[in-house]
């Protein structure tokens, strides 16, 4: 009841309106320019899908550091970390979570894919926000332009691209030995223009072992520019050492929920990422876009895992792994005006991949073992290396028929070949598999109001989606004790198939003026999504299986609120229901997904130079059991910011959790079957953060 009155009063506050001197009315964000909808240039409110962004003045107007706290501004995106503080962010979208093993979510920079190539896992913090201009989210599948893994959707990151020489310096200082720091450079050179960005972050968390130091280094250099030819190169530099303090038991969080459980004592990744690629746009004319790239990445990684067999009993071992990747991907995009007002745009993408894989034992037992042991690195347990090559070619025709009507059309098949060569003498093995997969995309966007007052328009959707199974899922050779022959056993499952979905969606974007100052802009879609072959972890198999069938349906809507230069809003609203549609669970909700959420905030400049802000942030409906008898209490949460401006200065004082609400973000039941035994991921609590930002 308390976090209802809370979110009432919230949302009257939200809604208000508040008398004040008003500049000039900002134009519609809807009318906005967007890359990653369609691959190229495109209007976001001729859309065929759902499409948000976020700008870098939302980002500023709400006193945001890093990336994984701006998805609050998004309808239909829940997430939360896994250690309390931003670390090990894992994500929902429209009723997929991949509980920290994968993503339905493609991240990409400037276009350029950043999931893991071992197991498609997004690491959200790899950028600094003061270089971006700007993240775009098309949600939904979206395969036919983008193949695996989108299936929830794409979020492209897009780099500060502008003509005017400037840099960026914030540092942030806050609760638990919180320390963000961010250059970013940005300009013309070459006659083209350059980004350069070092973001460092650390913290030693508010929980036991959950210390991380990250840091990157990267940019975009342009090498040659004239009127018709682009050659530019970019790199990304990424290092990271953190802490996992793992779940806690129900008791354990009751009683303390700052610990880490001695069995996580020793759990810590390193991790190191160097990629780059080359890029190529040629414009011969104004009826033709030549796009193409070139790169790689390279990736060392040091892991040590502990996984909980049972409430007393635990299995840690060590995995080194490095892999390299090379990318390559080609886009014309044709613009035949003359026909119908069309576009048609044909592209291929390749890529290699490599990764050498290596487990060794480190240590297992009760809790006892854990609390005296000084573990180190034991014997070799596995040793093994494999190979994923991809190859894709897509078509996608747009076409404007008649006067605010666009048609979209078009279609992508992948092939995905991944192979697996065990190493370790006495138990030499391989692996294999081919898949295919067809993704077609049928759409159309109606603008039926165009003026100065209001805008809108219609929009629906048909179209075939895939995510193939990760190399992890695959192939991993991690292995676990057990009490029969042959003493141990492995989750992952090379006979997986593809993840295959029918997408349904339909929406609405409109805008509106009222008087001379308020403006509204108002987004809306539904969907429904029939899966098959679905991954899950069956604990009876203990192993990845594909489950059979499962249907999503939901509702997002978004509302954004401006007055003026003085008030700036926003109130999303996201439903989700997962169903499986077959076997033995069939009508039960799936894990680990919440049912609702809504999400609301509000900007207001108090006086010249200082504003004020407020977020709200709600969860309701996370079963975390398969037979959904286990639902986690629904939770809200407030954050608030005051920013001061003086000349090329921006100080902030901001909190998180303002209220210190305790609640655990997620979890999971024991999967050894122990009754009573549920593991949780417990949120931090309150968090005050300062930072000083200087503009040259």
């Amino acid at each position: 009841m308390n976090n209802i009155k809370s979110t009432v009063i919230f949302l009257l506050i939200m809604c208000s309106c508040i008398a004040a001197q008003s500049d000039s009315l900002p134009k519609f964000t809807l009318d906005n320019i967007i890359v990653t909808a369609d691959k190229v240039s495109s209007n976001l409110l001729l859309s065929t899908g759902a499409v948000s962004t976020i700008s870098g003045e939302e980002i500023k107007a709400f006193t945001l550091y890093e990336l994984s706290k701006s998805l609050a501004l998004v309808p239909g995106i829940n997430s939360y970390s896994v250690n309390g503080m931003g670390g090990g962010t894992t994500t929902t979208l429209r009723g997929f979570y991949g509980g920290g093993e994968a993503d339905y979510i493609l991240l990409m920079l400037d276009g350029r894919t950043l999931n893991r190539f071992e197991s498609g896992i997004v690491d959200w913090n790899i950028m600094p926000l003061s270089a971006l201009e700007s993240v775009e989210f098309v949600k939904g599948g979206i395969s036919s332009l983008y193949g695996d893994a989108a299936i929830g959707g794409v979020v492209n990151l897009r780099t500060k691209n502008s003509n005017i020489n400037s840099t960026t310096v914030r540092t942030v200082f806050g609760s638990y030995k919180y320390f963000n720091g961010q250059i970013s450079s940005n300009g013309k050179l070459n006659s083209g223009n350059y980004n350069i960005y070092f973001y460092r972050n650390q913290y030693e968390g508010f929980r036991g072992h959950s210390k991380q130091v990250a840091h990157s280094l990267g940019g975009i250099i342009p090498l040659f520019k004239n009127h018709e030819f682009n050659l530019s190169a970019s790199l990304l530099n990424n290092w990271k050492n953190e802490d996992k303090p793992g779940v806690l038991t129900g008791e354990q969080t009751e009683a303390d929920r700052n610990i880490s459980s001695p069995f996580f004592g020793s759990d810590n990744r390193t991790s190191r990422i160097n990629s780059g690629d080359i890029k190529i746009e040629y414009t011969p004319n104004s009826f033709l876009e030549l796009n193409a790239a070139i790169g790689g990445e390279y990736n060392r990684v040091n892991d040590i895992t502990t996984f909980l067999l049972s409430p007393f009993f635990a299995d840690t071992k060590n995995r080194e792994y490095q892999y390299t990747r090379y990318f390559g991907s080609m886009l014309s995009n044709y613009k035949l005006n003359s026909f119908l007002g069309s576009e048609l745009l044909l592209g291929a993408e390749i890529s290699t991949g490599k990764i050498t894989n290596t487990y060794y034992n480190f240590l297992s037992g009760d809790i006892n073992a854990y609390e005296i042991a000084r573990p180190q690195r034991g014997t070799l347990d596995e040793n093994g290396e494999g190979r994923r090559t991809s190859a894709a070619a897509f078509i996608q025709f747009n076409m404007s028929p008649i006067n605010n009507l666009k048609i979209s059309l078009g279609g992508r098949y992948d092939q995905i070949n991944d192979s697996y060569s065990s190493l370790t003498t006495g138990a030499e093995k391989s692996f294999s598999s081919k898949k295919n997969a067809m993704s077609p995309k049928a759409g159309f966007n109606y603008r039926f109001a165009n003026n100065v007052n209001y805008i809108a328009s219609i929009y629906a959707s048909l179209s075939g989606s895939f995510k193939a199974p990760t190399m992890d899922q695959l192939f991993d050779q991690r292995s676990y004790p057990a009490p029969f022959e042959p003493y141990k056993i492995l989750l992952s499952n090379n006979l997986l198939q593809p993840q295959k979905s029918l997408n349904i969606e339909a929406g609405m974007y409109q805008g509106f003026v009222v008087g001379k100052h308020l403006r509204f802009e108002v987004s809306t879609s539904a969907y429904q999504i029939k899966m098959k072959d679905e991954i899950d972890f069956d604990i009876m198999q203990f192993k990845y299986v594909n489950i059979g069938k499962s249907t999503h349906i939901g509702l997002e809507a978004g509302v954004k609120i401006f007055y003026s230069d003085f008030i700036s809003s926003f109130f999303n609203y996201s439903y989700q229901e997962a169903k499986a549609a077959n076997g033995s669970y069939e009508g039960k909700k799936l894990k680990g997904i919440p049912a609702q959420s809504i999400n609301g905030g509000v900007a207001y400049n108090v006086v010249k130079n200082f504003t004020a802000s407020m977020m709200m942030k709600h969860t309701a409906g996370i079963f975390i059991d398969d037979e959904n008898l286990i639902q986690l209490p629904s939770f809200t949460t407030f954050d608030a910011s005051l920013r001061y401006s003086f000349y090329q200065f921006n100080f902030s004082l901001s909190s998180e959790n303002i209220f210190d609400k305790k609640f655990n973000a997620n979890g999971y039941i024991d999967p050894s079957g122990t009754p009573g035994f549920i593991y949780y991921y417990p949120a931090a609590g309150r968090r005050i953060n300062f930072s000083v930002e200087v503009n040259i």
